[in-house]
This record gives C-alpha cells, structure tokens and sequence, in this order.
C-alpha cells in the first residue's frame, strides 16, 4: 500500500445518498445495474464536489468485483489504520457497490489514491476515501 507517513485514509460517510441500496449478501446479476460510464460519472461528480481535479489523475478505471478495494481493506486491518476499515466494512456491508479508483499524478499530488463506492442499481455515492 502506498501511503504518505503523514497521511491517514479518509472517510466521507455521505448521509445524505446513503439510503437501503441492495441490501443481499450478494449482489444480483438482474440486468438492471448501471453502466460502466454512469458509474464513473456518479463518481467523478463527488471527486469534483471533493475539489479535486479530474485532470491531475493519471488513472481513473473500475476495480473488477471490487478485488483491489478488498485487498486494500484487508492490508488495513493489519495496520494501525484497522478502525478505518473497519467503519468502511460497516458502511458497505451487504451493498451492491462498485469501486471507482482515482490516481493522481505522483508529481502533482502526495495524498495517495482516492476511490468512490456507487451502488451499482441506483447510482447512489455509498462513500468516499482518500489517502490510500
């Protein structure tokens, strides 16, 4: 994991786009869920309310069945940032999410990776983290 000494991951609990979502264990195929492009869209709108810059990333790409955040998740609860990942658990527990990563030139910014999680069925914004 690549981390600043100095920077800690971030969470933005988002209560006002927090809402049921998909609530199974797993997450239905129905055919329903957004596209690619409208996910990152949804995505790109918080990145941008965060003032942060689209054109300081370098990479901004969908983690595949959310694999990278898992492994990320999983580094963090053996770090000292456990409480962390923890809270992020609690809030994405049981949602139909995608993870949308952002990361930004290495010679602009220091702060690390961001990502967003939007429900894949209803574009909502779950979260938000930085720091990563």
């Amino acid at each position: 994991m690549n981390k600043c000494a100095a920077m800690v991951p971030v969470i933005v609990a988002l209560p006002a786009v927090i809402s049921n979502g998909c609530r199974e264990a797993r997450c239905p195929d129905d055919g329903a869920a957004l596209t690619e492009e409208q996910i990152i869209e949804k995505a790109n709108k918080v990145i941008v309310a965060e003032e942060f810059s689209l054109d300081m990333m370098s990479r901004i790409y969908l983690d595949p069945d959310n694999k990278e955040w898992k492994q990320e998740l999983a580094e963090m609860l053996t770090e000292p940032y456990a409480d962390f990942a923890v809270r992020y658990k609690k809030i994405l527990k049981g949602r139909c999410y995608q993870t949308v990563w952002y990361v930004p030139d290495m010679n602009e910014v220091i702060a690390g990776r961001l990502c967003v999680f939007v429900d894949k069925h209803t574009g909502e914004v779950i979260t938000f983290c930085g720091g990563l």
